[in-house]
């Protein structure tokens, strides 16, 4: 049976199927409507994610072991409030070692000093003197550097426990190590966000991302509130056939990362299709197509994509309203398919 489909598809895209393989292949179908019908079919369907620069990572000073966590995802920080504790043996060296290149910096800082008087009396040369100066600068240097990379920390109950500080306000975005975890320097520890600023990522179809230029307004459906596209990947994603639209949501709204929401786009709107239900979608390596049920079998029928949503898409091709396209039993339709 399955060599007859791909023969007779090869042919002429269409396959044959009697009541009792329509019932064993699970098929099941839908009616095409007008885009008047359905103006939701001109959505799209985008997810909520945080702008390039609207995160920073909160990274340990020293190799360490996570104790607990001290905020959550969502919290609401202010700078310097501890987030983290943590334990490292370093940290006690590293407070011993802060200690002595503070005194070393002390003490450079006097020997230029003595050197710069006795030059004045000529009982120092100038390269003397100036070498004292270098010295000195070196370790004031190196007593600052040690002092900038422990003021994100503090001291915690324990020997070698500390807590890591917020450098900046902010609110929890992600959790990145779970307590009892290593975690190496440098390594972030969880990620902070502004939290007043979001985009929408929709991946939109290559005819209307044609028609889409920065600074569209962008109907955001649930909300009835506008967005505006801020970019538009220059990249077509090679399965999909789509492009990334990037849009800044406005500010006041709680907006969460990983939210999907539907996005009106008036070039799409302005669009002439058919509405069909998104699951009835196949796709074919690059090509996308629809199976339309006829009376004595199936027929493949590539479709353009004009836009899409979770439920529905808008697309051209070889329909027109009050056909129908098949919805379940796919899967086997398109084996048939791909084995011809």
């Amino acid at each position: 049976m399955t060599a007859a489909f791909a023969a007779g598809l090869a042919q002429a895209q269409e396959i044959g199927l009697t009541a009792a393989q329509r019932k064993a292949l699970g098929i099941e179908s839908a009616v095409v409507s007008s885009s008047a019908q359905r103006p939701e079919a001109s959505q799209f369907t985008g997810q909520v994610i945080i702008p390039p620069g609207g995160s920073f990572p909160v990274t340990s000073p020293f190799d360490a072991v996570l104790i607990e966590n001290l905020a959550v995802p969502g919290f609401a920080v202010e700078a310097g409030r501890p987030i983290a504790r943590l334990y490292s043996p370093d940290y006690e060296a590293s407070q011993t070692e802060l200690e002595t290149r503070r005194l070393t910096a002390e003490h450079m800082a006097e020997l230029a000093e003595r050197a710069e008087a006795l030059g004045a009396l000529g009982l120092r040369s100038r390269e003397e003197i100036e070498e004292a100066r270098h010295e000195a600068t070196a370790a004031a240097l190196e007593f600052t550097t040690s002092q900038r990379s422990l003021s994100i920390v503090r001291a915690g109950a324990g020997t070698g426990e500390f807590d890591l500080l917020a450098r900046r306000s902010g609110e929890v975005a992600q959790l990145l190590v779970q307590p009892g975890a290593s975690v190496a320097r440098a390594q972030p520890v969880l990620l902070l966000t502004s939290g007043d600023e979001f985009w929408l990522e929709i991946p939109v179809s290559e005819t209307i991302a044609e028609h889409l230029d920065v600074g569209m307004t962008v109907g955001l459906v649930s909300s009835g509130r506008t967005g505006e596209i801020v970019a538009t990947s220059p990249e077509i994603d090679p399965i999909t056939r789509s492009v990334n639209v990037y849009v800044a949501l406005p500010e006041g709204g709680r907006w969460r990362v990983g939210q999907l929401i539907d996005a009106q786009f008036t070039a799409a709107s302005n669009q002439r299709g058919v509405s069909v239900p998104a699951r009835a979608i196949v796709r074919f390596g690059n090509d996308t197509a629809v199976f339309v049920d006829r009376t004595d079998g199936v027929e493949l029928v590539n479709v353009n994509i004009l836009s899409q949503n979770r439920s529905f898409a808008m697309v051209t091709g070889d329909l027109e309203p009050g056909d129908e396209v098949i919805v379940s039993g796919l899967a086997a339709l398109k084996n048939i398919v791909e084995a011809g």
